[in-house]
């Protein structure tokens, strides 16, 4: 069964991320406030303290109208990474326009993190939308082989962002 979910923006909210559900994945966490919303989904069985694969959804309102964007806040999330996880490894941030919206990648890799013992990969998409940053996350809790990161880049290319007016450049926000 295939499940699209409008992902981290209340429903009036003009924007939103459109994902497909992984399958056998579950919401391990979900919170929102002022500044950001996250929703995070782990394989059934596990949780979001002791997880194998974790897809990461997050919203950040009003980040545009501060002067970030989706770009630089990948850009910050890599500096973190640096300074958490010695030994992490970064790729060049890539830059394009997805459906009329600037949109960026990531890949980040910690060979060890210091909090778990465990190597971590997690790949990013953030979506520049009109007010706010979106941004989603596969993160694995090990070293992924070529099949896995194929799958994690295939997944999050089909991220998109959606809004509610037939004049967005974005598909129209509903549920199949």
């Amino acid at each position: 069964m295939v499940l699209a979910i409008m992902a981290c923006a209340p429903a009036e909210a003009a924007e939103r991320l459109l994902y497909t559900a992984e399958p056998g994945f579950v919401v391990g966490f979900r919170a929102a406030n002022a500044n950001e919303a996250i929703e995070e989904w782990v394989p059934k069985g596990e949780t979001v303290q002791n997880w194998t694969r974790m897809l990461t959804f997050q919203r950040f309102p009003g980040l545009v109208q501060r002067g970030r964007t989706g770009p630089e806040l990948l850009d910050f999330i890599a500096g973190r990474i640096a300074s958490v996880c010695p030994g992490a490894k970064t790729t060049a941030i890539a830059r394009s326009i997805v459906l009329g919206r600037e949109t960026a990648t990531l890949t980040t890799r910690c060979p060890r993190n210091p909090a778990t013992g465990k190597p971590e990969t997690t790949f990013y998409r953030a979506i520049t939308a009109s007010s706010d940053v979106h941004v989603a996350q596969v993160a694995f809790r090990s070293v992924p082989d070529a099949a896995a990161e194929k799958k994690a880049r295939d997944y999050l290319a089909s991220v998109v962002l959606c809004g509610n007016a037939p004049s967005d450049a974005q598909p129209i926000c509903k549920a199949k």
